[in-house]
């Protein structure tokens, strides 16, 4: 059986190793990028994808950059933006996008919980 796949998006390469252990040994497979242009070429080639969790602060922008990209592509998308800012900064640069928020530092744990969710 095929699993299922999360995209990593975040410029931090240390964030992006982490999380992608923890969601693999959770038995998702990973694909990663570090800005928008990579996130939708990533998205593009991956299969089943069916979770977005993107930084917030993304060098050159903002995580809502990535949403929106992948959004026009995927309307449906879960989406988990995490950031180390107050998630009232978060849902304000995001405007009225649907995502969820999870704040840094979080436990795998809560994370793989957020990915679980319908």
């Amino acid at each position: 059986m095929e699993r299922e796949t999360i995209l990593i998006v975040d410029d931090d390469q240390i964030m992006v190793e982490l999380l992608a252990i923890w969601l693999e040994e959770s038995g998702y497979a990973t694909v990663t990028a570090s800005d928008e242009a990579s996130a939708v070429a990533a998205f593009g080639s991956a299969d089943r994808v069916v979770a977005l969790v993107c930084d917030y602060e993304l060098r050159g922008g903002t995580g809502c950059h990535v949403v929106d990209a992948i959004h026009s592509i995927s309307p449906g998308l879960k989406v988990i933006v995490i950031s180390g800012h107050a998630e009232q900064r978060v849902r304000s640069g995001c405007g009225s996008r649907e995502v969820s928020f999870l704040q840094k530092p979080f436990d795998p744990s809560e994370l793989l919980a957020m990915v679980a969710q319908p």
